[in-house]
């Protein structure tokens, strides 16, 4: 979804906000009863909105960073994403959280509205299955514990940084890294790597589905890491196939290559994504 339909879409959720509050303002007014059911509705929609906003805001500085890259670099596309561009990717820990948080609160917010509504016209008597309604909140609730959970797994564990050693990787050749978590971790047990190299293609129809293929993966499991200071270390190697895809950076079929690290521990369990760059050898050489 583009940056512009994102702004329009929180900017049409803020008008609506807008638009709620201001009855609720008129019932205030008016001295009417069920002011609240305007209000807080109202409240809820314009938080929303202004995520959508937010968030718009933070992609359309992306794509201007990411234009200014390609300029610099038109010969090497694995230098033109910010996070890709000093061979130093950093797991933030407000995307995966982001999205969590904004899912729980999309929907406690619009089923709210829902439950109000349906408490307002009382229909438990004559249709049992309006109780039904009441699974809103507590699907809600579920959403909210997952976002509690990660935000404090993140918060735990802080940003991690991946230092490419073969920068960008090479289809063929083989994947040199080294993760630092900033933080000392005493894993239970091996430390589970991941590599996969994935294909998603989009439909050109009005519902702009997608298909997602793997076309090559591998796990590992590293007994090995270090502590240096509060930080820990772990070292990780791949051997990449020659028939593995390179990254392509399309909007219709688009390649990527991602690795997930995971580590077990006594309390809450570390996890970190990254998307890692990889290029034909001929495409790296010819730079």
């Amino acid at each position: 979804m583009g940056a512009t339909i994102i702004m329009a879409i929180g900017c049409m959720v803020v008008m609506m906000a807008l638009m709620t509050l201001l009855g609720g303002v008129i019932k205030i007014v008016k001295q009417d009863q069920g002011v609240w059911m305007s209000i807080a509705p109202g409240a809820g929609l314009l938080v929303v909105g202004a995520v959508f906003v937010i968030y718009a805001i933070a992609v359309f500085r992306k794509g201007a960073k990411e234009k200014e890259l390609r300029g610099r670099f038109p010969d090497e596309p694995w230098r033109w994403k910010p996070e890709w561009s000093e061979g130093v990717i950093v797991d933030s820990p407000g995307g995966f959280v982001g999205c969590f948080g904004f899912a729980a609160l999309f929907w406690n917010v619009f089923g709210m509205i829902a439950l109000i509504e349906v408490l307002n016209r009382n229909p438990f008597a004559e249709d049992k299955e309006a109780y039904l309604i009441f699974l809103v909140p507590l699907i809600g609730l579920g959403l909210l514990g997952c976002f509690i959970y990660f935000y404090f797994q993140k918060r735990k564990y802080g940003k991690s940084e991946l230092r490419l050693e073969t920068f960008p990787g090479i289809i063929g050749g083989e994947l040199v890294a080294v993760l630092t978590i900033p933080t000392t971790i005493l894993p239970t047990e091996s430390v589970r790597v991941k590599l996969d190299n994935t294909v998603t293609k989009r439909r050109s129809d009005p519902h702009n589905r997608s298909t997602t293929i793997t076309i090559w993966k591998e796990e590992q499991r590293l007994t090995s890491w270090q502590h240096s200071g509060r930080s820990t270390i772990v070292g990780i190697s791949f051997k990449i196939p020659s028939d593995a895809r390179p990254t392509t950076m399309d909007l219709i079929n688009n390649v990527e290559w991602s690795l997930v690290v995971e580590i077990e521990t006594s309390g809450t369990d570390y996890w970190a994504f990254f998307e890692v760059p990889f290029f034909d050898r001929h495409k790296v050489g010819a730079s």
